[in-house]
């Protein structure tokens, strides 16, 4: 065989080789492009509004991401300690505070519309109509009672309002039957199921008047993560205008807004200086109000 035809041979063979790497590159870059990105959220799978809402989020993005539960109920400073060290965990709800803000990335949108912010007070059997008619001023001089560690006792007291500071939660409703305080502030996504459950104590909810400070229950990731943290803002952002979030809030939470529209109670509206400044507030779309 003559040097020309066995170079020609060995020239041909390279490129057969470099062709068939070509190839296989070729083949695994579309999958790789294709490849979705898992997002955990903490606790098991399940189907609730946060979780519908972050699939709503995400799905903005196309087949970006993964949606997928941790699998295990953990306690929840645990959950937090996984989500800063980004180890596990991408996605937590919880409500917006300050310390958490500085602690890990806080998304900045009102997921219930501030509607865990409006509160009916449990009061004792005999006072069913405590706030009727009463002014702030009036309504400030009784005194709430809260559990000691909660933020609520701090919003409260910063309102000038008097607080009767309890050690044990399930212990302000004994103390609240035998009137050691005036009133027990509730959400009104809880006081109904607060009321029915001790319904062997002398407990009313009160039927005149609703209070509101603005708090909002929002998503966090770790701050390493601002990439997805961006994503589910704009995606929440986008649900909000197409009407898609608005639908499923009223999935869940329309029959709760309905009712409080029909009472037509009056609000002593109360300031939180405790939520994070760039929770957008001043987006009146974002919020329920009660009022009027």
């Amino acid at each position: 065989m003559s040097f020309e035809v066995s170079s020609l041979i060995k020239c041909e063979g390279v490129k057969r080789f470099f062709c068939g790497m070509l190839a296989s590159l070729l083949l695994v870059i579309p999958s790789l492009a294709l490849s979705s990105d898992d997002v955990v959220y903490s606790g098991t799978a399940r189907d609730d509004y946060t979780t519908q809402l972050l699939s709503l989020a995400l799905s903005y993005h196309g087949d970006r991401y993964n949606l997928k539960a941790f699998g295990a109920e953990i306690p929840k400073p645990r959950v937090f300690a996984l989500l800063a060290a980004n180890d596990g965990i991408d996605v937590i709800v919880g409500g917006a505070s300050l310390e958490r803000a500085s602690k890990y990335q806080m998304i900045p949108f009102p997921l219930l519309k501030g509607l865990n912010g409006w509160r009916m007070a449990l009061v004792h059997d005999t006072q069913p109509r405590l706030f009727e008619e009463k002014k702030t001023e009036e309504f400030k001089a009784y005194v709430a009672g809260q559990f000691h560690t909660w933020t609520d006792t701090k919003i409260l007291s910063a309102n000038q309002i008097t607080v009767f500071k309890g050690t044990n939660a399930e212990g302000l409703y004994d103390m609240l039957a035998r009137q050691r305080f005036d009133y027990f502030p509730r959400s009104v996504l809880e006081i109904e199921w607060d009321f029915n459950s001790r319904r062997h104590l002398p407990l009313a909810i009160e039927q005149t008047a609703l209070i509101y400070y603005p708090t909002a229950y929002v998503f966090y990731v770790s701050k390493q993560n601002k990439q997805l943290a961006e994503d589910i803002l704009v995606g929440l952002q986008q649900a909000q205008s197409d009407g898609s979030f608005e639908q499923l809030f009223n999935e869940f939470y329309g029959d709760v807004v309905n009712k409080l529209i029909q009472d037509n109670r009056s609000v002593y509206r109360l300031s939180n200086p405790f939520l994070p400044h760039n929770i957008p507030t001043e987006r009146k779309e974002l919020w329920l109000n009660f009022e009027g």
